[in-house]
């Protein structure tokens, strides 16, 4: 336990903090060498609480081990007791660290201490102690971490002089020339505050100097308009008039709203101890990667813990959060958090291009913070998707390079999928990662996060923390700070609301604003829920306020203060006026140049008091402004205008933006919000009146529907849109839908192997387009023809009708076939062994998607081209032209192919006789399937056995033979199985002994037979003689 030594002795040591630091010892200036050292001593000398050890540690080395950062503290505290050697200065144990309170001064708790006095003398004290900002020009350049805590140390205490400066100039509002001097002082740190402006004008006017107010005005006017581009509010220019028209216009001239002082979010937090403790220890196990959740009922005051326990970790804390309108806009709240870091530069450097690129979908103003990046890679939905939540955690882990991140994400049983299953994916690597994530939930919503819960619980990377309802005794002490006069109203508070701390809150606010206040509290009514407490302050405020409130609730969760006036019908100034009261009286909060309802249960039951015809008219007027706004945001708004029209009645808008929303989502691949917007527009489409327009809709959405189902791997539900497709066109007569809904059949038919299907389609598709000059679908059609008669090993047939589809995309200029088709015929060559005409094909096919800058598709022809040459043998060129797959797929950050292409440079290193370099590719490969989360692979075994064997490294050989052959059983693949046992029988006779496969015991016989049988039944012709002719000319016996 810290108790320090009692003692009559004076303080020895006066820290100055504010301002410039200075250190005074035993009444002398003193130099304390070190700046570690004294960036120890202000912290300790900034608070007379014990500070943690480990809060210490982490603020001077956050970027060295925690036992190292330990040692190194004690290492600096025995030092700084070395420089101050008087008895009980410091007081230290293992947990611990402070100066004792008797034995030291400070100019800044002092000031802290003088400002919250009652007493305005105090004040006046405090702000002659205010020589300049915390730790003026003080910097600990290896800490992020200090910088950050001193940042909030400065903007805190700043604060606190400004607002002091505040109450000074209204207290000496009837001696004009002091308030002045304390107007001015404030103006200096915020020449912004237009109330102080607008106050020095009338004090100005007040003491007679007419010329002064004029001035005042004036430069009021140019700083607002060069500094925020606004004019002043009619109550500043009404002052102005006045003072022009000879009339001196005091406070009592104008008309203000209710001023009572409700609470507001910076009450103490009482009665959370046990929640607080419960979090400090799971952050002590999951600060270095790990997963908090914290529980509770709606209501229960989540959010505001979340957000005292983050304001005390020394972490570069981000914050996001998801809303409950039903319109999930694809990564909002990580987006959220994202943007919060862009200002930290110095956290983004760690960030490699190719993914800050890939990011560049989510956060479209990175590259105005960090330029030159590279433009994003084009791929197929699935793949792309994996490469974003990867961009998305390589970018996470790049700001947690050098100190830790602490990510609180709030409400998470609302996130939208793309966030779950993006969360899901990044939180299993959170081990070891400095990235801590805090997220909250309701609890009757847990199923929300079950999954997710279940997975991470299973990998032991989460804690769950749940927050109760506030005790009685809470809710006393929490009335005491407020009013003494509610204290005997705890008990009825405490049960009406069952310690619900919104509930609590919201029904202290309304005693607090009846008017006049009924001293014999106990006699006042309580309302009996949330919705009528917070109704009954609704009717305490300004008319105009009343609107403004309700066109936020209306907007919410976009409400910016543009959109507010424009919803509103009102100008900026009157809106500016009206968020003020609001703000004021604690019904919302600005963030972000965003307002918001202080909860969600506040916003419903405001939201939920408008009459339905106003609800609509305001959510038409919200609609048309977000329409106004410039075309990138339109896009990223586009699911909360969809929602906004379908609620103001304006069913073709809203399928419209419904599907801007999912052409959105599908650039940042949100595939189920995608779906879930396409779904939103077709409903939406069934329900007007059925026209041939709305059916046509429909043959368009069931085709985008179909598409990424299909992409999704959802077959059967890809299967019912295309039919649906096809349906409606042939209803219709629509001849091209119908033609495409063929093709689409077609396609999906060719992901499920169904090869004679997928060919009966695209040759409907080939006849409809026939009949109907459909030049563009026929193009395709015979495209996909050609290619499901390759599939079917038809290559004489394919052939012809591969190069009809060429010739005729080559007709129609459409590059995006043309490069299909020359790559389906070089490969149609390739199997039929004309090696020369299939590279012609496939180069141009290179070319054409240089052209388009498709750069994966162009590693995925280096990697053909490479196949091509090395069937003909030319391993040298095939050898070059896999590196250059290889050297594209790295640059890109291509995983999944990454892996194929390594395999097949190693297969021709292999066959150059290269046998270590063959075995790194290889061994490159199997790390490179890791990194992308591939299953294990029996040909890279088998291949490693191959090589193995050259090597004479038998029983390494016998390993990776036998783990290629485990493999080859799992997957039933069994040509590579009958290659193994090959293999496995010559590593039988180079070690001249049995071996154990399973349980069984084989020799070389054995494993040859078993290779032999395997092709035999395969008619695997060629390799069944092979390994006869191996059996007969080492007379296997």
């Amino acid at each position: 336990m810290m108790s320090p030594e009692q003692t009559d002795s004076p303080p020895v040591i006066h820290l100055h903090l504010l301002g410039t630091p200075k250190i005074v010892y035993l009444s002398q200036d003193f130099a304390l060498a070190r700046r570690q050292a004294r960036a120890l001593l202000f912290r300790l000398g900034s608070t007379r609480q014990p500070v943690p050890r480990e809060e210490l540690a982490d603020l001077l080395w956050p970027d060295k081990p925690p036992a190292t950062a330990r040692r190194n503290l004690t290492r600096l505290l025995s030092y700084l007791r070395s420089q101050f050697p008087q008895p009980a200065l410091f007081v230290l144990n293992n947990t611990a660290v402070s100066l004792n309170p008797t034995r030291f001064t400070s100019d800044l708790l002092q000031f802290a201490e003088l400002c919250q006095s009652a007493k305005p003398g105090a004040w006046e004290t405090a702000v002659s102690l205010y020589r300049g900002s915390f730790l003026a020009g003080f910097a600990y350049t290896n800490s992020p971490e200090f910088d950050h805590w001193l940042g909030q140390q400065q903007r805190q205490y700043e604060k606190l002089y400004l607002d002091t400066l505040r109450r000074l100039a209204n207290h000496h509002s009837d001696r004009p020339a002091s308030a002045i001097q304390f107007a001015q002082k404030y103006l200096t740190i915020d020449d912004l505050a237009e109330d102080i402006h607008r106050q020095l004008i009338r004090l100005y006017a007040a003491s007679g100097d007419r010329s002064a107010a004029l001035k005042q005005y004036e430069r009021c006017l140019i700083v607002l308009e060069r500094e925020l581009g606004v004019s002043p509010l009619p109550e500043t220019r009404a002052a102005y008039e006045a003072i022009l028209n000879s009339h001196v216009l005091t406070t009592d001239d104008a008309v203000h709203p209710n001023e009572t002082t409700l609470p507001g979010s910076d009450l103490p937090l009482v009665g959370r101890e046990a929640a607080l403790g419960a979090l400090a220890a799971a952050y002590r196990q999951f600060h270095d990667g790990g997963v908090i959740f914290m529980t509770g009922e709606p209501g229960a005051g989540k959010s505001r813990l979340m957000q005292v326990f983050a304001n005390g970790r020394n972490a570069l804390v981000l914050s996001g959060s998801s809303h409950a309108d039903g319109t999930a806009i694809p990564y909002q709240p990580v987006v959220q958090a994202l943007r919060q870091a862009l200002p930290r530069h110095n956290r983004w450097q760690h960030a490699l291009p190719i993914w800050l690129a890939e990011l560049t979908r989510l956060l479209p103003e990175l590259p105005t913070h960090i330029p030159d990046l590279p433009a994003p890679l084009a791929m197929d939905a699935q793949q792309a998707q994996g490469r974003l939540f990867e961009a998305l955690s390589q970018t996470f882990y790049a700001l947690a390079a050098e100190s830790p991140v602490l990510l609180c994400l709030d409400d998470v049983h609302w996130a939208d999928e793309s966030t779950k299953a993006w969360l899901l994916y990044f939180s299993r690597q959170l081990r070891g990662s400095g990235i801590c994530l805090l997220a909250t939930y309701r609890t009757p919503d847990e199923a929300a996060v079950a999954s997710w819960q279940w997975v991470l619980k299973r990998a032991g990377l989460m804690q769950i923390v749940t927050v109760d309802g506030l005790a009685e005794t809470a809710v006393t002490e929490l009335l005491h700070h407020l009013d003494t006069k509610l204290e005997r109203l705890a008990a009825r508070i405490h049960a009406a609301t069952n310690g619900n701390a919104f509930f609590v809150l919201e029904t202290i606010r309304e005693l607090m604003a009846r008017e006049p206040f009924n001293e014999n509290a106990a006699s006042l009514p309580l309302s009996p829920t949330v919705r009528d407490a917070v109704l009954h302050r609704v009717n305490t405020l300004t008319p105009l306020a009343r609107q403004i409130l309700e066109v936020t609730a209306v907007l919410s969760p976009i409400a910016t203060l543009n959109l507010i006036a424009e919803t509103a019908g009102r100008d900026k100034l009157e809106t500016a006026v009206a968020l003020e009261e609001l703000t004021h009286q604690q019904m919302l909060d600005a963030d972000d140049h965003q307002f918001h309802i202080q909860h969600d249960l506040a916003r419903q039951a405001i939201y939920q008091n408008i009459s339905i015809w106003r609800r609509r008219l305001l959510h038409r007027r919200a609609a048309a402004s977000m329409e106004n706004a410039p075309s990138g945001a339109n896009m990223v708004w586009a699911a909360v205008i969809a929602t906004h029209f379908e609620q103001a009645g304006k069913t073709k808008q809203a399928i419209l933006y419904n599907q801007k929303a999912a052409q959105h989502s599908l650039t940042v691949y949100a595939s189920h919000e995608a779906i879930q917007y396409f779904e939103k527009a077709l409903t939406l489409s069934q329900d007007k009146q059925t026209s041939n327009e709305s059916l046509k809709l429909q043959i368009s959405l069931h085709e985008a529907l179909g598409r990424i189902f299909r992409q999704q791997a959802q077959y059967e539900k890809a299967e019912n849109a295309f039919q649906m497709m096809q349906k409606i066109a042939t209803t219709l007569g629509e001849q091209e839908m119908l033609a495409q809904s063929h093709l689409r059949l077609g396609q999906l038919q060719d992901s499920l192997k169904q090869y004679a299907d997928s060919l009966d389609n695209a040759s409907r598709a080939v006849t409809l387009a026939t009949d109907h000059a459909l030049d563009e679908t026929l193009a395709l059609a015979l495209y996909a023809q050609a290619w499901a008669l390759f599939r079917l090993n038809q290559l004489e047939k394919a052939l012809p009708i591969a190069i009809a589809a060429l010739e005729k995309s080559l007709a129609l200029k459409n590059l995006a076939v043309q490069a299909l088709c020359q790559n389906t015929v070089g490969a149609i060559y390739k199997f039929m062994g004309e090696y020369a005409l299939s590279e012609q094909h496939q180069l141009v096919a290179l070319e054409l998607f240089k052209k388009q800058g498709d750069r994966r598709r162009v590693a995925g022809m280096f990697s053909n081209l490479g196949e091509t040459a090395r069937l003909r043998h030319d391993f040298e060129k095939a050898h070059a032209l896999y590196q250059q797959a290889i050297i594209i797929a790295t640059e890109i950050g291509e995983r999944d192919w990454l892996v194929e292409f390594l395999s097949n440079f190693g297969i021709a290193q292999f066959q150059l006789g290269k046998l270590d370099e063959a075995e790194n590719s290889f061994y490159a490969a199997l790390a490179a399937a890791n990194v992308a989360n591939m299953p294990a692979d029996a040909n890279l075994y088998k291949n490693l056995c191959a090589v193995h064997l050259a090597q004479n490294q038998t029983s390494r050989a016998l390993v990776a033979g036998q783990k290629a052959l485990d493999l080859s059983q799992q997957s039933q693949q069994s040509t590579v199985s009958g290659e193994v046992w090959f293999l496995l029988g010559k590593v039988c006779i180079a070690i001249d002994s049995p071996i154990l496969i399973g349980e069984t015991v084989h020799d070389a016989k054995a494993c040859l037979e078993e290779s032999l049988q395997l092709f035999t039944s395969l008619g695997a012709t060629d390799k069944a003689d092979e390994v006869a002719h191996f059996i007969q000319e080492n007379q296997i016996k």
